[in-house]
């Protein structure tokens, strides 16, 4: 195990290989899943932005616990523009709605109206 752990963001960005780290995160031990989650979160738009790597972000926010999945929220929010082509994406919708979900309250409406202010302005200027 620790062999895998060594390249996480190499991994999640495998096309077999996040299918190993989805399954560290949903039945590894706590120290594993936490390596993984902070892994993610230190290379959130590299991995975010890849077909792969989304689809760990997405399993991060879902098995995570809850500190870890808050945190890593409150960054996909926080970076510009992320929400956004998440939400379009296979992946990514799924951990648009569950970063939406963990973030209750201003950080949820303010990642929400973000979305839908660029949303609304790419339909306007189309």
């Amino acid at each position: 195990a620790e062999a895998i752990l060594s390249d996480i963001y190499w991994l999640s960005r495998h096309p077999y290989g996040n299918y190993v780290m989805q399954h560290l995160l949903e039945f590894g031990t706590s120290r594993q899943q936490q390596r993984i989650v902070e892994a993610v979160a230190a290379n959130l738009r590299g991995l975010a932005r890849d077909v792969h790597g989304r689809s760990v972000v997405s399993a991060c926010l879902f098995h995570g616990h809850m500190e870890s999945k808050t945190a890593l929220a409150q960054a996909i929010s926080e970076e510009p523009g992320l929400m956004e082509f998440m939400s379009h994406t296979r992946h990514g919708r799924l951990a648009v709605k569950i970063v939406q979900e963990v973030l209750q309250g201003p950080e949820a409406a303010g990642a929400r109206s973000q979305r839908h202010r660029r949303t609304q302005r790419r339909t306007f200027t189309a």
